[in-house]
């Protein structure tokens, strides 16, 4: 009865999945020959490092798009002191992809009083 329980428990399909795959796995690599044991440590270590270095790149990538970002929050905060428009377009290269920001600010101070200066002109000439 006991051993009933601890019997790999198959799919519909016929497959394990889980924590019984790591247990073919196993008994598949104990069915290989010495040196192709070698060679398949060699390959899961060559790929547990490219996946480490792969790692470190994302959390690299991570943490500089992260200072970039804060830049640019500071930068934006600082063109806004001025008063005057700006765009300030910026792109970070993120661990997933690219993020791209664009940041505009427009006073339309300066086309109101062109409107009101132009309908001042126009309604003194043609009020004569």
């Amino acid at each position: 009865m006991s051993n009933d329980l601890t019997r790999s428990k198959q799919s519909e399909a016929g497959l394990t999945t889980g924590s019984e795959s790591q247990g073919l796995l196993h008994r598949a690599f104990q069915d290989l020959s010495p040196e192709d044991q070698r060679k398949f440590q060699a390959k899961a270590t060559e790929l547990a490092l490219q996946q480490e270095v792969a790692n470190l790149d994302a959390k690299r990538k991570f943490e500089a798009s992260g200072a970039e970002m804060h830049r640019h929050v500071d930068l934006v905060k600082e063109h806004e002191k001025i008063k005057s428009d700006f765009t300030i377009h910026s792109e970070f290269e993120t661990a997933s992809g690219k993020t791209t920001v664009k940041v505009s600010k427009a006073n339309n101070t300066l086309y109101i009083v062109i409107a009101v200066v132009i309908a001042v002109v126009f309604f003194v000439m043609f009020s004569r």
